[in-house]
């Protein structure tokens, strides 16, 4: 919503493309991320919009297509598989 880019994280993804979305009080980035190369399951992460280290959610799944953070901040959408 205008202002100038910046760069809240950085690290290497896989080759494709993986959902973000920002957190309904819009003070963080969601994203899936595998903990390891070799890891066939990913883990929800956020990171703060100023910056800093990725937190990892508790929310374990194959795939993640879609994330839609509900208003209330306290529930999740997603599209995705459990295997």
């Amino acid at each position: 919503m205008g202002g100038e880019a910046r760069e809240v994280a950085r690290f290497t993804a896989s080759p494709g493309w993986f959902p973000l979305a920002w957190s309904a009080d819009g003070r963080y980035l969601l994203f899936p991320r595998k903990m390891s190369p070799d890891d066939t399951k990913r883990n929800l992460w956020r990171v703060s919009a100023d910056g800093g280290t990725p937190e990892k959610l508790d929310l374990e799944i194959v795939r993640i297509d879609a994330i839609s953070p509900h208003p209330d901040g306290k529930r999740i959408a997603f599209g995705g598989s459990m295997e």
